[in-house]
């Protein structure tokens, strides 16, 4: 192992040392973790959320408030237009230019954050597909719109059934980028990621980087996840929704996907009440717990830490584990 300075975050020979990358699932203790850690290794954060990134949709995506964001330096955290979707490839050039900002000012890069896809996808790298095209996306939009919400899945099984065996007919961002990816390039998403040699999960990492996950007792996570979604709606979440479709964000905005989100719009367009709202949220918060689980079991070389555990000795844990790997 390399000896590391502490005071440049760099080994002695001069290279960078190792970023720090923190998963788990929502409500675990992911950003208090990192914020710790941040102030004791002079680090700064990178969001991995898909949510945090967008601008106005503040409550129900557990941005981190005032205090943290005075503590240490924030990237990718209101950066989006909820207008327009943001998308993995989106995230990947992001955090790479986030990465550069914090080296260039003797920061060390802390990644953080649940969207593991977005994560495999900066570290593994996305397969070089077509960029997006905007005005292709509105048209598959319109089209679903007018069709009903199956009809891009029922496209897309027609023009490459395996793609669309992968994803729900609700995966909407997905399955429009496979359809994208097939109309532009004249060839099945699927193909490309056969080509791709078994895709993000096998590529060689693009940096070094000491990878920790969170892990939480099923009982005790699911009932910080009750009152976690519970707080958005007492917070006010409904009447943020109110406020961002007044200031002309359309409800098919890729951002009202977002758990909450989408059940709030519900309740503002009078589909059910806000108590069923609050009840959905708390199903589809658990249910994401689970997925973000089983994504994460897959993500190699990470060291898992007990998020049960009081935060001052689950930071000395990571410190460890972060010293070890230098």
């Amino acid at each position: 192992m390399t000896p590391m300075s502490p005071a440049t975050g760099r080994s002695r020979a001069g290279s960078p040392a190792p970023m720090v990358v923190i998963v788990g699932p929502t409500g675990v203790g992911k950003s208090a973790l990192a914020v710790n850690l941040a102030l004791a290794l002079r680090g700064g954060l990178i969001s991995a959320d898909a949510m945090q990134v967008y601008r106005g949709f503040d409550l129900g995506t557990a941005k981190p408030d005032a205090a943290a964001r005075a503590q240490v330096r924030h990237e990718l955290v209101d950066v989006a237009d909820p207008r327009h979707d943001f998308s993995a490839g989106d995230f990947v050039r992001a955090a790479d230019r986030a990465v550069s900002r914090l080296r260039e000012e003797g920061l060390r890069p802390i990644m953080v954050g649940g969207t593991g896809f977005y994560i495999r996808a900066f570290l593994g790298g996305l397969f070089p597909g077509p960029r997006r095209s905007d005005s292709l996306r509105e048209r598959l939009r319109a089209r679903a719109g007018s069709h009903g919400p199956a009809y891009l899945q029922r496209l897309l099984a027609r023009l490459d059934p395996e793609s669309a065996r992968r994803l729900g007919a609700g995966d909407t961002q997905r399955l429009i980028r496979a359809l994208e990816v097939l109309f532009l390039s004249g060839e099945p998403l699927s193909q490309h990621l056969a080509r791709d040699g078994g895709g993000i999960w096998k590529r060689p990492e693009r940096y070094d980087a000491v990878k920790i996950g969170l892990r939480m007792e099923k009982a005790r996570l699911v009932a910080r996840l009750e009152d976690r979604a519970q707080a958005y709606f007492d917070a006010g979440l409904v009447d943020e929704v109110r406020r961002l479709l007044a200031a002309g964000i359309p409800p098919t905005a890729n951002a009202f996907k977002g758990i909450g989100y989408r059940e709030s719009l519900a309740v503002v367009r009078g589909e059910y009440s806000e108590a069923e709202a609050r009840r959905r949220t708390v199903i589809a918060t658990r249910q994401y717990a689970k997925r973000q689980m089983t994504w994460f079991r897959r993500e190699p070389g990470l060291q898992w830490l007990a998020g049960d555990e009081p935060g001052e000795n689950m930071t000395r844990a990571a410190l460890a584990i972060i010293g070890r790997a230098g």
